[in-house]
């Protein structure tokens, strides 16, 4: 019988994978830090609680979820692509 801690580790992976999707089909490259952690610029998500940091920032951003990361992703994309 499996443990409870292979069943997290496969909802682990799974959360992970979905999140690798939307962001690529988003055409957000990323960098994995750990099965935790995906990194874009100065945006950290963590999954699990899907909590949303800025780099040098001490508390989280007001939204959640790998969809809010996607679109804050996406705005700091197109502010870098404004001209200066």
């Amino acid at each position: 019988m499996p443990n409870k801690s292979s069943y997290k580790a496969k909802a682990r992976e799974r959360e992970l994978a979905e999140a690798m999707t939307k962001l690529t089909v988003a055409g957000i490259p990323v960098q994995v830090c750990s099965p935790y952690h995906l990194k874009f610029g100065p945006l950290n998500y963590y999954l699990g609680k899907g909590r949303i940091f800025r780099d040098g920032e001490m508390d989280p951003h007001h939204e959640t979820g790998i969809d809010s990361f996607v679109e804050l992703c996406s705005r700091d994309v197109g502010l870098a692509s404004l001209p200066a």
